[in-house]
């Protein structure tokens, strides 16, 4: 279809590619804003364990509060949790499935702080404490980070999306002055190229300003 639409051997891959990684790229933005929302949420997620257990209620107990009383999408994944120790899985295991399925450094601080503790024991309503107070200076951390990078992900987007602007600018004024790059075979070897470098700097610049802790 690429193919039929661009009449061209040498724009066809190039597109094809674009094509294929746009709702890829889509899908780790998806992934990125819900594992913020997640990261979001879990300091509060752990006073609340922290709270309950203090006042008497068993981890399992606690683990219900937090599936009914947080948001989505952290609440979804603890109920999820809650409900495979339910049905007969360890909740080290529950807990390692959750990690694996978030991926998320400061969930990896909670659970690992919580299997420590089902091991070696010690006062769990102190640690989680600790941990709650570690992951919400790592977040706060994070926003920081993210308001001092803000200017860089803005150049990024501008040096993007110029180029594009520039191209549809021309090609609604002068669309013959374009026209070598869409009907020459060394035109379609620029353009797929400089294509291919938008991309590539895309990548260079989001690896750049995401900075982790």
């Amino acid at each position: 279809m690429v193919l039929t639409f661009l009449d061209s051997l040498i724009l066809a891959p190039v597109a094809a590619f674009v094509g294929g990684i746009v709702p890829y790229l889509y899908i780790l933005r998806k992934r990125s804003k819900r594992q913020e929302q997640f990261e979001s949420l879990l300091p509060e997620a752990v006073d609340l364990i922290t709270n309950a257990l203090r006042s008497g209620f068993s981890l399992e107990s606690a683990l219900r509060m937090v599936a009914s009383e947080i948001p989505d999408p952290l609440g979804i994944e603890f109920a999820l949790t809650f409900e495979e120790q339910n049905l007969g899985v360890s909740i080290s295991e529950a807990f390692s499935n959750m990690e694996r399925r978030v991926e998320s450094e400061d969930l990896s601080l909670f659970t690992t702080a919580l299997l420590i503790q089902k091991k070696t024991g010690g006062n769990l309503v102190e640690i989680l404490e600790k941990i709650g107070s570690t992951i919400r200076e790592r977040f706060k951390l994070k926003r920081e980070i993210k308001i001092f990078t803000a200017q860089g992900r803005f150049s990024g987007f501008v040096l993007v999306l110029l180029p594009i602007i520039m191209a549809v600018a021309i090609l609604t004024i002068s669309p013959d002055y374009l026209k070598t790059l869409l009907v020459e075979k060394a035109g379609n070897y620029l353009l797929g190229a400089a294509i291919i470098m938008q991309i590539v700097g895309i990548l260079v610049i989001r690896r750049i300003v995401n900075i982790r802790i």
